[in-house]
């Protein structure tokens, strides 16, 4: 909370997308997105690590913790994630690094502190969108 009794969200924003991890909330060009629990989880761990190569038992460990999974649930969880993001299995922004894990590749802008109630938090993002999709569009040229 702020001094003025506000509740504070951290935003995450990528692409056309803006995330917001405390609230559970993510929008692509501000409108709701629907994505499940296990694959926001991972879309937070792997964007608040862009372009770091995060190994499988580390995401295994963030996504499931205190729990016993298989690759096959982190692989379909990858593919849910595809997906949300556009692109299916060819989504640039999620690479598999073969035996290392999966890097986030998106140009993520650095969390941003909004105060305030409700759903007005994405409209405090108008000034964020615009160099991160002006990123992103250079990174596909």
């Amino acid at each position: 909370m702020n001094m003025n009794g506000l509740a504070g969200y951290e935003i995450l924003a990528f692409l056309d997308f803006e995330l917001v991890p405390a609230a559970r909330r993510l929008r692509r060009d501000g409108k709701p997105v629907a994505i499940g629990g296990r694959a926001f989880d991972l879309l937070v761990l792997l964007a608040t690590h862009a372009g770091e190569v995060l190994s499988k038992r580390a995401l295994m460990q963030g996504v499931w913790p205190n729990t016993v999974v298989e690759d096959v649930n982190l692989r379909a969880q990858v593919v849910n994630l595809r997906k949300v993001l556009g692109g299916g299995g060819d989504c640039p922004y999620l690479v598999n690094v073969a035996g290392q894990g999966y890097c986030f590749t998106a140009p993520v802008r650095r969390p941003v502190t909004v105060h305030g109630a409700g759903d007005d938090w994405f409209e405090a993002l108008q000034d964020l969108r615009a160099p991160a999709q002006a990123e992103a569009a250079a990174l596909s040229a």
